[in-house]
């Protein structure tokens, strides 16, 4: 019974500190103009590469091969 207490003991400290942890980073981020500037960049170009390989795909013409397969994954 004391080592099931222990670990659950241990578990939640473990969760404690990274919710601690967690926290401090978002405080932190939230205040970081050139961080948020670099992610919206980074989403764009995610979203521009995207784009363009869903719309590479829609281009091929269909071969015996690939007539079958399933449509392409669309999802965001």
């Amino acid at each position: 019974m004391g080592s099931a207490l222990l670990m659950i003991v241990a578990v939640a400290s473990m969760a404690a500190v990274g919710f601690g942890v967690w926290k401090l980073v978002n405080h932190q981020e939230a205040g970081d103009r050139d961080l948020q500037r670099k992610l919206d960049a980074d989403d764009a170009r995610a979203r521009l590469a995207r784009e363009r390989r869903i719309a590479a795909h829609r281009d091929e013409a269909p071969t015996a091969d690939t007539a079958e397969q399933a449509p392409p994954d669309t999802r965001d």
